[in-house]
């Protein structure tokens, strides 16, 4: 739990430092924002059929299911469960969340702007989480186990490891703050340090859900590249001065994909 008051505390000195900022380098469009939106009710919708067809594999047996469907490195983690280790996960996740909402202070006019940014950036990381989730059949480790009471193991929850949520939302949150606060106060020394700051709380949020039973290594480090990647693009694309290029979540037809864009 030390670990959770820390990072507390580490939110608490960030909001400390929020004043006026002497830029502002964003704007919104609302073709775009209506694009981004437009890109998370899609990612919602395909999550939604998903679900539709998603029941637990797990639900009408009593035996765990075949540890040989997990890769040989990942194994060991296999019938993991600590339910003290998923509290401080959810802890440490709902603090990461509250952290960018300092950034609503940063000067006159700009809370608007920045909270745009971000509800768009939960928005598409939280879409690609469901996504996943709902359509791909991934058993949690504590499925193979005993330790997990036989409730968890046969619902349907159960199947919904890939990818991590929690350390998604947690890297995109620390990623989003990491990223406007440098934009908002160029020439500042702190926001540097939020990088490693963010880049620590994930890891140990990813420590955690490990832990807890809830996620594989590989479901972490996913998590954690989709939630880095949303928090780190949506703010660049909302950057004022012209961005020479960007990689960004697209859609192709009705599936959700990825697209890059170079400014010659």
């Amino acid at each position: 739990m030390r670990a959770v008051y820390v990072c507390a505390a580490g939110v608490a000195l960030f909001a400390s430092f929020v004043r006026n900022a002497p830029c502002d380098p964003y704007a919104l469009d609302w073709n775009r924002e209506s694009w981004y939106f437009g890109t998370a009710a899609a990612l919602y919708g395909t999550a939604w059929a998903g679900y539709q067809r998603k029941s637990s594999p797990n639900a009408a047996d009593s035996d765990p299911p075949d540890r040989s469907d997990i890769p040989a490195f990942e194994r060991k983690f296999a019938g993991n469960w600590d339910v003290h280790a998923q509290h401080q996960s959810d802890v440490l996740e709902t603090i990461g969340l509250l952290a960018p909402l300092a950034l609503l202070g940063a000067g006159e006019g700009r809370a608007g702007t920045v909270a745009a940014m971000y509800a768009e950036t939960l928005l598409i990381t939280s879409g690609g989480v469901t996504v996943s989730k709902y359509w791909v059949d991934r058993s949690r480790p504590y499925a193979y186990g005993d330790a997990a009471p036989p409730s968890a193991r046969r619902s349907v929850d159960s199947t919904r490891s890939f990818f991590s949520g929690h350390t998604a939302h947690l890297a995109a949150a620390m990623s989003f703050s990491a990223t406007v606060s440098a934009d908002l106060y160029p020439g500042e020394a702190w926001p540097n340090w939020l990088w490693p700051i963010g880049a620590s709380a994930t890891l140990y949020e990813a420590h955690l859900r490990i832990k807890g039973g809830k996620h594989f290594p590989s479901d972490t480090l996913i998590g954690g590249l989709w939630g880095g990647w949303i928090g780190y693009t949506v703010p660049q694309r909302h950057r004022s001065a012209r961005v020479a290029w960007w990689v960004e979540p697209a859609l192709f037809g009705t599936w959700p994909g990825i697209g890059m864009k170079i400014n010659l």
